[in-house]
């Protein structure tokens, strides 16, 4: 939460009982969370965690920008652009994870693909051997996609803009 409130100007408060949208941390047997507010949704938003997750530095940080309204990178809806998904390496139940967004409802915001975005998965998530690759960059076959160390200046700034920071 820490660089959120750093470098953007959303924030997070303790919640006192008052009937605003809240956040609630759930111990489950993943991490997830939904992507963003919506006005008529049961209350409260939930970031569901288990140890493993706790265990990745930028894990929890990942579904804070999903709560704030930061979809995967892999599913903007320009990324057949910058990325190919190699659908038959997909676990079946997993494939969701990699559909675009329409372009009413996933924004770019404007700026380039941020092929290592927290909010990227790697480019072997969800695969049905460790070995076999789920996406690769069309500009460099070779290149790592996502990371797990914190927000990048562009996950920070689609924040930024998201919420018309000054």
């Amino acid at each position: 939460m820490e660089i959120i409130h750093k470098e953007t100007c959303v924030r997070f408060i303790p919640y006192a009982g008052q009937n605003d949208t809240y956040i609630e941390f759930i111990k489950a047997q993943g991490c997830g969370s939904q992507v963003g507010y919506r006005p008529n949704q049961d209350l409260p938003l939930q970031v569901a965690y288990n140890d493993y997750c706790l265990s990745i530095r930028g894990a929890i940080q990942h579904e804070l920008l999903h709560v704030t309204g930061l979809f995967h990178e892999q599913c903007r809806p320009d990324r057949d652009n910058y990325i190919k998904v190699i659908w038959d390496n997909i676990q079946p139940q997993f494939r969701r994870n990699f559909i675009k967004g329409p372009d009413n409802y996933v924004t770019t915001f404007g700026l380039d693909y941020d092929y290592k975005s927290l909010m990227h998965y790697p480019r072997n998530a969800f695969s049905k051997r460790s070995t076999l690759l789920t996406m690769i960059a069309l500009n460099d076959t070779e290149m790592e996609l996502g990371q797990s160390d914190g927000p990048t200046f562009l996950d920070l700034e689609k924040v930024r803009r998201m919420y018309k920071c000054a």
